[in-house]
Order: C-alpha cells, then sequence, then structure tokens
C-alpha cells in the first residue's frame, strides 16, 4: 500500500457531497439514510467525475490501491459508511479499490481503539456505533502507509514495521487481517516475482546508461528487448534516453508499485541492488 495524492474535485461535485451528506446527517436512521443514498447515487453526473479522479489517483493505472493487482472497480469508503455515515459522502472517505478487496476481504467490518488513544482493540459489531473515532485501519489518502508497514523484498510479504505493540504495529496488523494482504499467496507471489522483474530491469537500464557505442547497444538490447531496432544514424545520447525513458515507464507504471518504492529505500541492505543505483543513481528519482 502506498499514499494516495488527493486531487480536487469540481465545486459542482462537491456541492453535490455535500448536499447529500447534510441530509444523512439529519437523518433519525443515519446509517440507512446513507446506504440509501449511496444505492441512488450512479445516476448522478457527479460521480462520474467522481471516480474519473479517483482513477487519476491510483497508485498505478487502474489498479486496485490496496492489493496493487487486481482492477479498481469499486468506489470504497475508507471508513464504512455503515459504521460511519457522517462521512458517506465526503470526498477524502474514498479510493478505488477491486471487488475482492472490498467485498470479500474488508466488507463493512471496523475495529477502533477505545478508549480513544489506547492501545486497547474494539471490533465493532454489525448494527452498531463505534465507541470512538479512533479507527484501526491505516488511511492512505491521510496517512502513509509505508510507515506502518514495510515489505520483505526477498519474500514478498508485507509485514508490521513499527515496534511491537505499539500503536502503529497494532494498526498495520490490523490492516493486514482486514484486507488480507500478508495472506493472499497469490499477492505474495506476485510481489516476489515483480521484485525479480524489477531487478531484471533496473539491470538492463544500467547497461543502456554504460554503453557507450552502437555496438555495445546492440548487444544490449539483443540481450533484453524482441522487437527494437537502434538507428545508429541518431545520436548515441538520445537513443540511450529514450531507452532510458522506455524502461522507466515500465518500472513505474506496473503492478505492485511498492515494489518499486521498497527497493529504492531499503537498496543499501541488498549488495546488487546498491550497485545498480549507485550506476544509475537517476534511477532513485524514478
Amino acid at each position: 500500500m502506498l499514499s494516495l495524492s488527493s486531487k480536487p474535485l469540481s465545486a459542482m461535485a462537491m456541492a453535490h457531497l455535500a448536499d447529500v451528506q447534510a441530509l444523512i446527517n439529519a437523518a433519525a436512521d443515519k446509517p440507512a439514510a446513507a446506504n440509501a443514498a449511496w444505492t441512488n447515487r450512479t445516476a448522478n453526473a457527479a460521480f462520474e467525475e467522481i471516480r474519473q479522479v479517483l482513477e487519476s489517483m491510483c497508485v498505478g493505472t487502474g489498479i486496485c490501491n490496496y492489493c496493487e493487482s487486481n482492477e479498481a472497480t469499486d468506489i470504497e469508503h475508507i471508513s464504512p459508511k455503515a459504521f460511519f455515515p457522517e462521512l458517506a459522502f465526503v470526498w477524502a472517505n474514498y479510493l478505488l479499490a477491486c471487488k475482492i478487496c472490498n467485498t470479500h476481504y474488508k466488507l463493512d467490518k471496523i475495529a477502533v481503539f477505545n478508549p480513544f488513544g489506547s492501545t486497547t482493540r474494539y471490533d465493532v459489531p454489525r448494527g452498531t456505533q463505534p465507541p470512538t473515532t479512533d479507527a484501526m485501519f491505516i488511511n492512505p489518502r491521510s496517512e502513509d502507509p509505508l510507515h506502518f508497514l514495510e515489505l520483505n523484498l526477498r519474500t514478498g510479504v508485507i509485514l508490521e514495521k513499527q515496534p511491537a505493540g505499539s500503536r502503529d504495529y497494532l494498526r498495520a496488523k490490523y490492516t493486514l487481517e482486514a484486507l488480507g494482504l500478508d495472506r493472499r499467496d497469490a499477492l505474495r507471489e506476485a510481489r516476489e516475482a515483480r521484485t525479480k522483474d524489477v531487478f531484471k530491469k533496473l539491470q538492463y537500464a544500467v547497461s543502456v546508461a554504460e554503453a557507450t557505442n552502437f555496438a555495445d547497444l546492440e548487444i544490449v538490447i539483443n540481450t533484453n528487448e524482441p522487437f527494437i531496432i537502434l538507428d545508429s544514424t541518431r545520436p548515441l545520447a538520445d537513443v540511450k534516453r529514450e531507452l532510458l525513458d522506455s524502461i522507466r515507464n515500465a518500472i513505474v507504471t506496473a503492478p505492485h508499485p511498492t515494489v518499486w518504492v521498497e527497493m529504492k529505500q531499503q537498496h543499501v541492505h541488498y549488495p546488487r541492488i546498491a550497485d545498480l543505483f549507485t550506476r544509475l543513481p537517476e534511477a532513485l528519482t524514478w
């Protein structure tokens, strides 16, 4: 999981959200009002814009902001509307997620710290309201998940990062549990494979950067590319720049972008990876 850079909505869309939320806040049964309003939302033009903006905010092109693997199809309430109806139509409470994360794992369950500010977990029963607003689930719209979570590049497993027993540790543990990010074998295997793939692409980029002539570059291309044909009539620097830009794009737009972010953060602990960044330091800015 990565933090999301929020983007603004138009005044029209924000006004629509505020109007609907005001009706919910005034209702006697707020959860029921929130559910009814959400069911009827799709006919409104504001939600066409909301979906488009959320798509542009995704950590990768069209992928779930939780698992970073499946197609992002659902407008997800970070704080479930069943428990927090006052956030049902609040822009900052939305992100795009896949159906597996949204409806199979996270659902409308939630845990809070009770009392507020404590380390005591309270799983809120369905049909009741939380005793506090001190939610345990990590919010990618307002927090950096990598403060709480850490990817083991060797195994593809996501782990709690902060000291055991601390609030941040417990929040990480609950978030992993709620989304199943630490126990879904397909995701773990995909993250592990992604790390190896990124390593190979980074090796490719270094080889391109270090090529001193077209003959050397041709050898690199023959090893890594099935279709590219080099144009030796062009300046070598321009050709190399285009290749590096293409490799960069392939790295930063692929699924599981957390792998690349963590590789840049953790590279000093892995000599082979560190060597590649030393030889191509610009990659640290990708």
